[in-house]
């Protein structure tokens, strides 16, 4: 996510919340991953 401000171009975190059950790809576009089992998933 990301918007102009000042003239400057500016990005800001955003979360995603996936329930992939297979191995979470980690750093993959300088992103913060880890896995959970598919019954935690779905709680």
């Amino acid at each position: 996510m990301s918007r102009e401000v000042d003239g400057k171009l500016r990005a800001y975190p955003d979360t995603v919340v996936g329930t992939d059950s297979h191995t979470t790809m980690v750093n993959g576009l300088g992103v913060l991953g880890w896995g959970v089992g598919g019954i935690e998933a779905e709680a």
